[in-house]
């Protein structure tokens, strides 16, 4: 599968990736701080 803009596209693909997993692995954690953070406070 080597296309001419093969490396373009599929690095853009990846930041693409890399990026939402990230966003995604953000989210859970700070969901899980003020979790734990409102067990503390309750």
């Amino acid at each position: 599968m080597k296309m001419p803009n093969g490396k373009g596209m599929i690095g853009l693909a990846k930041e693409r990736l890399v990026r939402a997993v990230n966003q995604v692995l953000g989210i859970v954690r700070r969901n899980g701080r003020s979790r734990k953070v409102n067990r503390y406070l309750s």
